[in-house]
């Protein structure tokens, strides 16, 4: 639980791009630091670990009505239920 609060901590949520999901801990935290390259320059909304749920839709689904950019779910080696 203390690593997910410190991945946590690493993300700016002022952004409201991507919604970042995967299988494990260290593959969220790849990605993340990927992300945060300046090549790329993504900015995250929110992360999970486990498969993707319907609630994990809806959120972007509502991300996508309140914002006019599009909200997207960055699912990395993980199953849809």
């Amino acid at each position: 639980m203390e690593d997910m609060k410190s991945v946590m901590g690493k993300i700016d949520k002022r952004g409201e791009e991507v919604y970042v999901q995967a299988t494990t801990l260290g593959s969220l935290e790849a990605l993340l630091e990927f992300l945060k390259t300046p090549e790329v320059s993504i900015h995250v909304s929110g992360i999970g670990i486990g498969p993707v749920h319907k609630k994990d839709v809806i959120k972007a689904s509502v991300m996508l009505e309140n914002k006019k950019e599009y909200e997207t779910i960055l699912a990395v080696d993980v199953n849809l239920v």
